[in-house]
Order: structure tokens, then sequence, then C-alpha cells
């Protein structure tokens, strides 16, 4: 199964850098010798099961704009899924990048009428924490007159920290065709492991795909699990560029315990143990055997 997700949005704001952290193992840093996109650029990846996420990463330089809502408008903008907008915070023509924005809701809205669309004021590391969300504030409200009859989803991002992963993991979950099974199941399995909490994510980008917990510990922090998320990468980045493989990890640090293993092909588990002394094998490898055949 294959979903087309549309990643668009002015030349310079950061498009292919994000596309490069999130699912081709870029750190931050690595990112300043990727060059400008050029047309659109194609990349499937497999995602969760049989889900291949079909990217369609479009330059936003105004010679290739004025083409995807003209000649090509069908070919572009036709059985999309997703529209991912990303906004340029140092952006100097604000209002140009509006008209754009809204030529791309006027086109999805005559090709793809059911599709979702997310807008990521990125960049947002160059705004000082305490005036972020006015600035997204700032944003919903002047594009309120452009995105009708969409409403979209508004997320602050960097790829210097985990805001990144906190969207893309949004979206990646609204696309999951059986979300609502996987949450069930996890649940389950959560009971089944006595966990205080229990975390599934994508093998490849490590994106939280669900996160359950036991109702009588502190509430899930879905924040917390993206953080949690970011990190892993950056260590399996670190492991291989040391040639290190990276298979596993074991925490137990005062009154808890952690392990995070692979669960299927695709995805990876992590559970939370109030318990430092467990080991995980005695509950962990058992249930993993007969729970993943459910996914």
């Amino acid at each position: 199964m294959k979903k087309k997700l549309l990643l668009m949005g002015k030349s310079g704001a950061g498009k292919t850098s994000m596309r490069a952290i999130i699912f081709s193992n870029y750190g931050a840093a690595d990112t300043r010798r990727l060059g400008a996109t050029m047309e659109i650029e194609h990349s499937t990846i497999p995602f969760i099961g049989d889900l291949h996420l079909n990217i369609w990463d479009c330059g936003g330089q105004m010679r290739f704009m004025n083409n995807y809502f003209n000649e090509q408008k069908d070919h572009v903008f036709r059985d999309a899924e997703v529209l991912i907008y990303v906004f340029d915070i140092e952006s100097r023509d604000q209002t140009g990048e509006f008209m754009y924005f809204k030529d791309c809701i006027q086109s999805l809205s005559q090709c793809s009428p059911n599709a979702k669309v997310f807008c990521l004021v990125h960049k947002i590391d160059l705004i000082k924490p305490d005036l972020r969300d006015d600035i997204l504030n700032n944003y919903k409200s002047a594009l309120e007159p452009i995105y009708a009859p969409f409403k979209p989803e508004f997320y602050c991002t960097t790829i210097w920290d985990y805001t990144l992963y906190q969207a893309w993991s949004d979206i990646a979950y609204k696309l999951i065709p059986n979300i609502s099974l996987i949450d069930s199941q996890l649940s389950k399995f959560c009971e089944m492991c006595g966990a205080s909490q229990v975390v599934m994510f994508e093998r490849t980008t490590f994106l939280v795909v669900s996160y359950t917990q036991n109702h009588e510990d502190i509430d899930s922090d879905h924040q917390k699990f993206v953080q949690i998320s970011e990190t892993i990468k950056t260590y399996r980045q670190a492991c291989s560029k040391m040639r290190s493989r990276f298979d596993s990890i074991d925490v137990r640090n005062g009154p808890f315990s952690m392990f995070i293993e692979p669960f299927t092909n695709t995805t990876y588990i992590m559970v939370v143990m109030n318990d430092s002394d467990v080991g995980k094998y005695l509950f962990l490898t058992p249930n993993i055997s007969n729970i993943a055949k459910l996914f």
C-alpha cells in the first residue's frame, strides 16, 4: 500500500533537510551539504507493515511553482494523501509565501479534496522559546482565510531538536491504516508484561507509532517519547559512524528499568518497568513472540 505525501514550500524552507534527517539518517549538521531540490524528487519509503510512504519533495523555485499549478497540476496533486507545507520563519516575502500556500490549497481541493494538511513553521530555533506560541498563532490566524475547506494541523519545527520528530510522528500516525488495532494490542501487551509504559517506534526512522501506559502510573507524555525517539536516532547515527551495530538498549536507573528491543520486521518497542531488578527475558521475549503475531 502506497500513500502519496506532498512536501512543499518555497526554496530554502528546509524541506529536503528534514526529509534527510527523518528518512536518511542525516544529522542536523550533515544537512549543510545538501543542495537545492530541482523540480520534484521522488522517494518511496517502507514504513509499518506493508505501508509505503511515496514522498514527493517539490522544489520551491518560482519556475517550478508555476508548473505545479498549471501544466502539472493533475499529475502533482492527484491522489495525494497528505500535503506537508513548510513555512520558512526567515522568509522576507511572507505575502508571496502565503499566496503560494493558497495556490497549493486550491489545487489540492480540486484534485485530492480528502487529503490531510499539515503546516510546519520551520527554523523555529531562530525564535526565542517564549515567543514561539505567539508566532504559531499568528500563522494560524493569517492563514485561516486561505486553507478552507481543509483544517490543517500546525507545528513549530527545527532540525535541531525533537520538534521535527513530533510533527512527523503525528503525520505518520494518521497514515497507518490499522492504527486503532495497533493501539489496542499495544495496551494488551502492556498489561501482559505488567509494564508501566510501552512505546512502539518505526524501525528505520524511529518515529513514535503508538504508546500506552498502566493507568495506575503517571500520565503518558508524548513529548517525552518523541525526545527519546530523537535521542535514540542520534545514538544510532553515532554507532553507524563508529561502524558499531545498534541492536538494543537496556537501562536500569533507580526505581525503574527500560528496554528497547526489535519487535517486528518494521518496529522497535520500548518497555518501562517500575522495577530496576527485573530481567527483560523473564517477561519480554515470550510476550514479544506472542503479541508480534498480531501486527
